[in-house]
């Protein structure tokens, strides 16, 4: 069985994708606080080959995205909250020179996809995303 034709884009964000992150924080979450403009301009400077978002390609509208950063793991207490893995959400305690832990910090898909049954592939092979990394 060949597998469906991929209409996922999976690329690095970039700024003019700041507002559909943020309409799509909202439309995931039921309450604040949201991502907002100054939560992903700092994610972009410390790591933006660690940044994703995922475009249909149909449409051109974002359907989901990720935030990562890399961290040291015996710096943080196992049962640390997302607030200090992540410094707050703005993921400015990177750390690719000691660190070896990828930590995801989040990861949304539209509610309008999530539960699809869709077999997607992204267009980039994770080898190929994650040799960015």
């Amino acid at each position: 069985m060949n597998p469906p034709p991929s209409n996922i884009l999976v690329r690095n964000t970039e700024p003019r994708d700041f507002p559909e992150i943020i309409a799509l924080s909202k439309a995931v979450y039921t309450f604040p606080p949201y991502w907002n403009e100054t939560l992903l301009t700092s994610h972009r400077s410390v790591f933006p080959e660690g940044q994703f978002v995922a475009i249909d390609s149909a449409s051109g509208k974002m359907v989901g995205m990720a935030a990562s950063l890399i961290i040291r793991w015996d710096d943080y207490d196992f049962h640390g909250s997302w607030k200090y893995f992540t410094n707050g959400g703005m993921l400015t305690n990177h750390d690719p020179a000691r660190g070896r832990t990828l930590y995801g910090a989040e990861v949304m898909v539209s509610p309008a996809v999530q539960r699809g049954g869709e077999s997607a592939q992204p267009s980039m092979p994770l080898g190929d995303a994650s040799s960015k990394i």
